[in-house]
């Protein structure tokens, strides 16, 4: 295959184009050791443009600083200069499509979001943009990607989301903290199992309004299945005081605990052993006094010799006559 023009980065062989985002071109590549990857790289100016600029090196630095089995894989990048790029682990099954998961898949999909935000909150890492296009998926497991509005203690970034996702105190121009990547996290929950957004609006200050004044409905009311614990949870995600709100790792320990319920009562009992029949017993005799004996005869030995017949007794006659 041609090299794609504009791609002039060494090490590493484009196959296809994947897609083009707001400020990266996406490659499917091999690299240096044949590795299958998706290869990003800047758009054309966007290294001169200030803010879009540090959008690509925000998910470059932030993506080499972390690892865990839920979080993209990086596998090398440059965050600037005109060798700018990144490697990372490609998902042959793309982004999450929430339409088509059924609840079981669901709730394994995000058991390992919120292991993924529960592991990034532990780095001091804030991701501000969770939201299903920034989910991937491959074999059944979920991925958390696109790390390019992250905020940390190395690089702050402003406050940043998508309307239909943002926390209350994002829209207010507040700072992001864990809570706020947990309401997000609570409507990709929300969305995930219920099929529809829990706030709706055809603007962005329509959008803002629900978000900062509308109580959703409750994920339970529009799907009944869904287990009572993680309903409860998936609601408090979406409380307006972030105090209220769960943490990632309260909501991982939850889902894992309801999946592994439900897992055992799946599985088909154990078959119950019959009961062992009891040896019959011998018939016994009584012989009086509670005393018993086998009723049956034991056989006689051949070879045993006679047993001596016990002498009676001598009478009061018998023994004058001897002493005579």
């Amino acid at each position: 295959m041609t090299q794609p023009s504009g791609l002039n980065i060494p090490g590493f062989k484009a196959r296809m184009l994947l897609g083009t985002g707001r400020t990266a071109i996406v490659y499917l590549a091999n690299d240096e050791r044949g590795r299958q990857i998706a290869l990003k790289i800047p758009r054309p100016g966007i290294m001169q443009d200030p803010v879009m600029s540090r959008v690509f090196y925000t998910e470059v630095v932030m993506l080499k600083s972390l690892e865990h089995p839920n979080v993209v894989r990086y596998f090398g990048g440059a965050p600037s200069g005109a060798q700018a790029h990144l490697a990372m682990q490609f998902f042959s099954d793309g982004e999450l499509d929430p339409e088509p998961v059924k609840l079981e898949q669901g709730l394994r999909l995000l058991a390992d979001i919120a292991s993924a935000l529960e592991y990034c909150h532990a780095q001091k890492v804030v991701h501000q943009d969770v939201k299903p296009s920034n989910i991937y998926v491959d074999n059944g497991k979920a991925y958390l990607a696109d790390f390019g509005a992250a905020s940390s203690e190395q690089v702050q970034n402003p406050p940043a989301g998508s309307p239909f996702y943002m926390a209350p105190e994002i829209f207010r121009g507040e700072n992001g903290t864990p809570r706020t990547d947990v309401y997000s996290f609570g409507v990709v929950a929300y969305e995930l199992l219920t099929k529809v957004r829990p706030l709706l609006g055809d603007s962005l200050e329509e959008l803002q309004a629900l978000h900062l004044t509308q109580t959703p409905r409750m994920a339970r009311d529009l799907n009944p299945a869904i287990p009572m614990q993680v309903a409860r949870m998936v609601d408090r995600c979406l409380s307006k005081e972030p105090h209220l709100r769960p943490t990632a790792k309260e909501f991982r320990k939850t889902l894992e605990e309801v999946i592994g319920k439900r897992l055992e009562a799946a599985q088909p009992s154990a078959p119950v052993a019959p009961p062992v029949a009891a040896a019959p017993s011998e018939p016994k005799q009584v012989l009086g006094r509670g005393g018993t004996r086998p009723s049956f005869m034991e056989p006689k030995d051949p070879n045993a010799l006679p047993k001596a017949k016990a002498s009676k007794p001598a009478s009061v006659l018998e023994r004058l006559f001897k002493r005579k």
